[in-house]
């Protein structure tokens, strides 16, 4: 990389732990393809009015030869797991890695054929009828609302139902659109009677803490908050 990683901090302060774990997941991609000229990620707080609960903001710029680029920017609309901070980066650059991946295909002049329709699992619902998420066979999670459903057929979805779906990019990140649940499970659900196909989200660990400005070996650390307590990366007070 012909410059170090930025870092920039909103709303909380950059830990060792927090600094360490971005730096790691920057060398992987590094690994990957070692062609990228620079790299800034910016990690926000939940909002003052939305500490307990809310969710952590990602994004990530990549630049690349030839004035490429990959912006991801994961917040997924209500997707509780993003109040885990941890789990809010893991996501961020596993779609990172995913983009600076089809990048490369593009590069080297590779183009993905597919036969038909990528096919996907709904592995969660929100307890709200509203929207849910499906895994790709990629394992990438995807999220999608009741009204991208074909046919009204949100409410005949349940865990582990198999779908089409296309792709689509959107304020949020990554959507399923025009989802559609396969026959022969369409046909199954509709047999079936008294079935609840809605799972509850599992609130996950929050971590919250005020800002400070470091820098860290070769990684360029931007915040403008006072600095608080430690926090170890997975929540807990040192």
């Amino acid at each position: 990389m012909q410059t170090p990683p930025e870092i920039q901090f909103q709303g909380m302060a950059g830990t060792p732990d927090i600094e360490d774990a971005i730096a790691t997941h920057v060398a992987q991609l590094e690994e990957f393809w070692g062609r990228i000229t620079a790299c800034r990620v910016v990690l926000k707080a939940p909002s003052q009015h939305h500490r307990k609960g809310g969710l952590y903001e990602v994004h990530i710029r990549l630049a690349l030869p030839d004035g490429r680029e990959v912006n991801v920017e994961r917040t997924p609309p209500k997707d509780k797991r993003h109040s885990d901070l941890a789990f809010a980066l893991n996501d961020a650059f596993k779609h990172a890695r995913r983009q600076l991946e089809d990048q490369v295909r593009r590069t080297r002049g590779e183009v993905k054929h597919h036969e038909g329709p990528p096919i996907g699992t709904v592995v969660r619902l929100d307890p709200s009828g509203e929207f849910g998420f499906l895994e790709a066979s990629d394992g990438e999670e995807i999220y999608f609302h009741r009204n991208s459903v074909l046919d009204d057929g949100f409410s005949r979805l349940t865990v582990g139902s198999r779908v089409t779906f296309a792709e689509e990019s959107g304020d949020k990140g990554t959507q399923a659109t025009t989802v559609k649940l396969l026959g022969s499970m369409a046909s199954e659900h509709d047999r079936s009677v008294g079935h609840d196909p809605l799972r509850t989200f599992k609130p996950s660990t929050r971590m919250t803490a005020s800002g400070h400005s470091r820098r860290l070996r070769d990684v360029r650390v931007m915040s403008s908050l006072p600095p608080t307590p430690d926090i170890r990366f997975d929540g807990s007070a040192r």
